[in-house]
């Protein structure tokens, strides 16, 4: 285990100075670089199979089992959701997930904004906002966030913005990609589950 904290860091330092080096080269303020580099040890904590590319070599049922024991893994058992999906089922939809992190007073999405991910909340408040800037609804940790963007046929464009409301909001992060190109073949019934929720 220690061995492989000391891999995971190794990882980790050498993500930073590549980040660190392209924030340089391409002039991003720093107020930005923090916030990456910060996103970038959450998600290697959360997450590790992000940075370790070498479980995707990996037969499939043990790269499942090894994504069940990471930590989002346990967070998003939170929601009736992910509860109600197979074992096979939730990895393999976790294994499409990007954690991220927010604090307080950060957009994950603006009103009229094409939608192109949804969120799972795993920590923390946010508020729904209308275009007039008035809060429509509160959501918070298991509740589900953006779905409707998922279905431009449906939903063009976002109606609403979202905030986030306090401080340390953690979420797991869905493309339409992924919905549409993975989820929808591969387990029909799950997107069909998203979309009744998105109406």
């Amino acid at each position: 285990l220690a061995q492989q904290g000391n891999v995971t860091e190794q990882v980790l330092e050498e993500e930073v100075h590549g980040l660190t080096d392209f924030l340089r080269f391409n002039a991003v303020p720093r107020r930005l670089s923090t916030k990456l580099r910060f996103q970038l040890s959450y998600s290697t904590k959360k997450a590790p199979h992000i940075t370790h590319t070498i479980l995707n070599a990996m037969p499939r049922m043990l790269r499942l089992e090894v994504l069940e024991h990471l930590p989002m893994s346990q967070d998003v058992m939170q929601f009736d959701f992910w509860k109600s999906l197979d074992r096979d089922c939730r990895a393999r939809i976790l294994s499409l997930c990007r954690p991220c992190a927010l604090d307080k007073d950060e957009y994950l999405y603006h009103v009229l904004d094409v939608g192109t991910d949804m969120y799972f909340i795993l920590k923390g408040e946010i508020d729904v906002i209308d275009t007039a800037g008035v809060i429509q609804d509160k959501k918070k940790a298991g509740e589900m966030l953006g779905e409707m963007g998922m279905f431009p046929e449906s939903f063009p464009f976002r109606t609403t913005s979202a905030k986030t409301r306090t401080t340390n909001c953690e979420f797991l992060e869905l493309s339409r990609d992924d919905l549409i190109n993975v989820i929808k073949p591969c387990f029909p019934d799950v997107y069909q589950s998203i979309r009744d929720y998105a109406q």
